[in-house]
This record gives structure tokens, C-alpha cells and sequence, in this order.
């Protein structure tokens, strides 16, 4: 999901079901409350800056089997030891460097860097304004 959404990792393990919209219809997307994003404190508190990710078929596959592994549970991504939590923090570094081999070459955030850096180019060879963010 970090490669398909650029999303931030903390956001996204802390995803949960209902912010998931129309996934059989023509525009599936994720709308991410302002209070998960990186936000001023004023800004989280306002749904007007609620973040909106369209989602590719490849996304939507994704979230259609994670949505039928989590049983229901609170979090899309809950934790093996306690339901009712997300997975922490740690662990997609843990599964980076475990299972990825990309141990030393690659963290979870650096797919959202990846894809500023490409966009932020892309914008600059439109003359358009990038994302400072």
C-alpha cells in the first residue's frame, strides 16, 4: 500500500475501514482524517483538511484483502497481539529488513520521498507550483 498510495506510514497503519470509499465504484479512494495527517494542531481539527488518496485497481485489490484478513477488526492492518490495536510504529521497518533484502537500502517512508521527488520534478517541468510539504 506504500508503493501503490505514497502515503505516509504512520497514516496508513493507523487505516481503517470505513475511510475507504466507493472500492466497486468508479472513483475508489481513502479519505484520511485531518487528525491522522501531519498537521498544525488548528488544521487537524478541521475535516476541511481531510487528505483524499484516489486509489489504482492494483490499491483497491490490496485493501479488498487486507479488509477480508482483518476480520472486522478496527484497523485495516491490526496487531497480531492485540486486535484491537494497529501494528505499531516499527513494524514495516521490522518486515523491511527482514523480509524485503532491502535492509540498508530502502525504509517504508522512502517510497512517499520517491514519489515527491518525482512529482515535484514533474511539476517544475509543467511550470507548476510543487508540493513543499
Amino acid at each position: 500500500m506504500l508503493v501503490l498510495t505514497a502515503s505516509r506510514p504512520g497514516p496508513l497503519r493507523l487505516a481503517q475501514a470505513s475511510e475507504f470509499l466507493d472500492l466497486d465504484g468508479a472513483e475508489p479512494c481513502r479519505r484520511i482524517p485531518a487528525e491522522k495527517m501531519k498537521l498544525e494542531l488548528a488544521e487537524s481539527e478541521q475535516t476541511a483538511f481531510d487528505f483524499t488518496i484516489p486509489l489504482s485497481r492494483q490499491a483497491v485489490e490490496t485493501v479488498k484483502v487486507a479488509l477480508s484478513l482483518s476480520a472486522n477488526r478496527a484497523y485495516l492492518f491490526p496487531s497480531p497481539r492485540f486486535s484491537h490495536r494497529s501494528i505499531s510504529n516499527n513494524t514495516l521497518n521490522v518486515a523491511y529488513r527482514r523480509f524485503t533484502g532491502y535492509e540498508g537500502k530502502h525504509v517504508p517512508h522512502g517510497w512517499r520521498s520517491t514519489f515527491s521527488t518525482i512529482m515535484n520534478e514533474r511539476a517544475a517541468d509543467l511550470g507548476l507550483p510543487g508540493d513543499r510539504r
